[in-house]
């Protein structure tokens, strides 16, 4: 087992004014370049939940990731995962731990420092943001630096 670096993303803290869709920077040139294994978990804060779309996290971290569609053409890039949700209606959360999606795999660190986080609908047109807009939330990337 690799080094590990843990980087946690706080919408509270973000940019953006929605946490669907958030701007971050972090300096990724703290990170030894390298190949890196990388797993993530995510939890928002209470919400009233009645999308019965799936939510998916999208953050581009330089990863080759490609989504089938029914004309064969990549609409996305930057999938990171799906999100589970605890219920529909009021007090539900958004979340998934580091066991719910495959790990990436990233051939060096990332290099972009504006980190755009975005949490979109699994409806019909992808690239729709999450409705209703989830409360606060935290993301936490785990990079392990492949030996």
């Amino acid at each position: 087992m690799g080094r590990i670096f843990t980087v946690v993303f706080n919408s509270d803290i973000a940019t953006a004014t929605t946490s669907v869709s958030e701007i971050f920077y972090y300096d990724w040139g703290q990170l030894p370049q390298g190949e890196y294994k990388v797993s993530f978990s995510f939890v928002s804060g209470i919400a009233t939940l009645t999308n019965v779309y799936c939510a998916n996290i999208f953050v581009d971290l330089g990863q080759d990731v490609s989504l089938a569609t029914s004309n064969g053409k990549v609409i996305r890039s930057g999938y990171l995962g799906s999100l589970r949700y605890s219920s529909t209606g009021a007090s539900s959360t958004l979340f998934a731990s580091v066991n719910d999606n495959p790990p990436l795999y990233l051939m060096n660190r990332p290099s972009n420092n504006m980190v755009l986080i975005q949490v979109l609908s699994n409806s019909s047109t992808t690239g729709t943001d999450y409705s209703p807009v989830p409360a606060s939330y935290t993301l936490c990337l785990s990079l392990e630096l492949m030996d």
